[in-house]
């Protein structure tokens, strides 16, 4: 009987999160466009390392990014290479990881698939991750990752170094 009323109680915050009027929310806008904020290069702090990531918009509107991390010892760690598209199940970022000597974290045909969930004049955000432009120009970028099976948000702090 317990387990019906949980049940029934959990239906009814489903029907509740959907609207009071039952109707469906809004859908968040998605334009890739909005995101011309990131073209250029950007450098901060993350993860405790100095971060680097820079952005390229090609003509169709596609972007095209890189990130590296440098260690203590100013030896780069780590680097990506990701795009920003509409892909078949949607708007997303595809992301792959490489080892400094670009041996691949993932294998040869995966990627890391971020899905674009809502874009703004200075924001994007993605399933796990949230890209947004501060009032006095730095780009924030907050990041679940898991950590011993633990998520934690970690969050990396960019200024603008060139455009």
């Amino acid at each position: 009987m317990e387990l019906m009323k949980f049940h029934a109680f959990l239906l009814a915050m489903l029907l509740l999160a959907g609207g009071a009027d039952g109707q469906d929310a809004p859908e968040a806008r998605v334009e890739i466009g909005d995101l011309a904020w990131l073209e250029g290069c950007w450098a901060g702090t993350g993860f405790g390392n100095r971060v680097e990531e820079c952005w390229m918009t090609a003509p169709d509107g596609r972007l095209t990014g890189m990130f590296q991390m440098i260690g203590a010892d100013g030896k780069q760690t780590m680097s990506e290479i990701f795009v920003l598209d509409q892909f078949e199940d949607g708007p997303a970022i595809r992301l792959k990881h490489f080892h400094p000597d670009l041996t691949g974290w993932e294998g040869q045909d995966e990627f890391i698939v971020f899905p674009l969930r809502e874009t703004g004049a200075d924001f994007a955000r993605f399933d796990g991750l949230t890209y947004s432009l501060a009032e006095d120009g730095r780009m924030i970028v907050e990041l679940v990752v898991s950590q011993g099976g633990e998520p934690s948000l970690q969050r990396l702090e960019f200024e603008r170094v060139a455009d």
